[in-house]
């Protein structure tokens, strides 16, 4: 973000540079007012097509074209002939009338009592519209940039003020003039990108074109819903200590049933070809490659949620590894104690985590996975420890959860599924994630189906790294 920032700082800079640059050409009233009608067809025509684009153009029209398609364009078409019928019809008129202002413009034409109602109304109702376009310009900044909002609002309004005042008509002219060939140059390489991955009006593209057209990660993670606080603090530290978090109730008992009927159709139709993708395991029922499964596995990984806590302890720059299921039989699923990497690593240096998605409820009776907490910070790998991994740990602590919960495990704490003492398997979805400079479990680029390229979102196809 720290380009950005300068970005902006260089930007800020330059409007208040202008305002004081400008004020040597104002000679008179004429001069403050419309720039002693000087003013340049091309910079004139600039500012009014700049003073006419908002945060909202970025944002509210952006998205109504992004949802609706054609349907909002002909307000803009309506701008362009209105411009139009003012440069040809109206310009030249007005000009003639030598008036200063529209103030000025009214009271030749209609009388002083007319020009006084409309300066009356104005003086209340311009506050609340000024108010309003300097509510929406320092919303659009503070969530952007990360301000205080009333800081931002308070910033902005100052700048505005000062090159306004100081500088006047030429300082607003030349502050509009600037930002449109810096838009008309992020149009044309927006328009290069979106014709670059077959979208817009290009003809969309018949196979996945993998590795092409991915957003950032953090514009990714927002518009999945992810935010400093879709995470509580005590769930980070406890994430933190531990090495764990159980998060409650992220899937709906109706969600879990839906799950539970299709891994056991999946395990059904693959038969012994069933997780062969990643990883077979005697005494389970392993299926991998879910997200081509299904379109109800994406919930593993892009629930906002999980994402949070998998930014937590990878940072932004992560991906999903796999997607993978694991059913653990009756009198099977023992697993030795481990951890999820091949080496020992320093306290916040992690490179992977995991999250189970409970589609059973999780008891000491089924093979509940077992976690020793705080062994992530341990700099050790169970490996070089253990002497014997199946057996009981100092501190270990069985996971006993409500199907629907989701467990969060860095996957450097050491863990393992138990014993399944009961009759019925009992079911978890595994959707692991690594940092984005890591070899996913399963290359999702080699995997990737068009028809499941086709149903993502470009957010959801970042996190894939498709």
């Amino acid at each position: 973000m720290y380009i950005e920032y300068a970005t902006l700082a260089v930007y800020l800079i330059m409007l208040l540079s202008l305002g004081t640059y400008f004020t040597r050409y104002n000679k008179n009233l004429s001069d403050f007012i419309r720039g002693g009608a000087q003013g340049t067809w091309w910079i004139v025509g600039m500012s009014m097509f700049v003073s006419a684009i908002s945060a909202f153009t970025f944002t509210g029209n952006a998205s109504a074209v992004f949802q609706a398609g054609w349907s909002p364009l002909p307000l803009y078409f309506g701008n362009v002939i209105a411009f139009a019928i003012c440069g040809l019809f109206l310009a030249r008129r007005f000009r003639q009338t030598r008036a200063y202002t529209v103030a000025d413009l009214i009271r030749s034409r209609f009388g002083v009592a007319m020009e006084q109602f409309s300066a009356y109304t104005g003086v209340v109702m311009a506050p609340i519209s000024g108010s309003i376009q300097l509510w929406a310009l320092a919303g659009f900044a503070s969530s952007t940039f990360g301000f205080p909002l009333k800081t931002t609002i308070v910033v902005i309004g100052a700048i505005v003020v000062f090159y306004s005042t100081t500088g006047g008509k030429w300082a607003v002219m030349a502050t509009d003039f600037v930002p449109g060939p810096i838009g008309w140059t992020a149009e044309t390489a927006c328009r290069a990108q979106i014709a670059g991955c077959g979208l817009g009006f290009a003809i969309p593209p018949s196979k996945p074109k993998t590795g092409i057209c991915i957003m950032d990660m953090e514009r990714a993670l927002f518009e999945l819903g992810v935010r400093d606080s879709t995470l509580t603090q005590q769930e980070k530290t406890f994430l933190d200590e531990n090495g764990y978090l159980p998060l409650h109730s992220l899937l709906s008992q109706n969600q879990v049933t839906a799950l539970r009927a299709r891994y056991d159709e999946l395990v059904e139709e693959e038969g012994e070809d069933a997780g062969k993708e990643v990883h077979q395991e005697e005494g389970t029922h392993r299926l991998s490659d879910l997200p081509n499964k299904d379109p109800m596995f994406e919930v593993c990984f892009t629930h906002p949620r999980v994402l949070a806590a998998m930014k937590h302890v990878l940072g932004t720059t992560f991906k999903l590894s796999s997607l993978n299921g694991r059913a653990a039989l009756p009198g099977k699923g023992l697993q030795g104690i481990h951890a999820d990497w091949s080496n020992a690593v320093e306290p916040g240096d992690y490179f992977v985590c995991n999250s189970i998605w409970l589609l059973s409820d999780f008891s000491p009776e089924n093979g509940a996975t077992r976690v020793v907490p705080g062994s992530h910070l341990s700099r050790q790998h169970p490996r070089d420890v253990l002497n014997d991994s199946k057996a009981p740990v100092a501190n270990e602590k069985i996971i006993t959860e409500k199907a629907g919960t989701v467990v969060i495990f860095n996957a450097h704490t050491w863990h393992g599924g138990t014993l399944n003492r009961t009759g019925e398997p009992r079911y978890g979805l595994h959707s692991y994630f690594c940092r984005r400079d890591q070899k996913q479990q399963l290359v999702q680029k080699d995997y990737i189906r068009p028809e499941t390229y086709a149903r993502l979102s470009e957010a959801a196809r970042t996190i894939l790294d498709v």
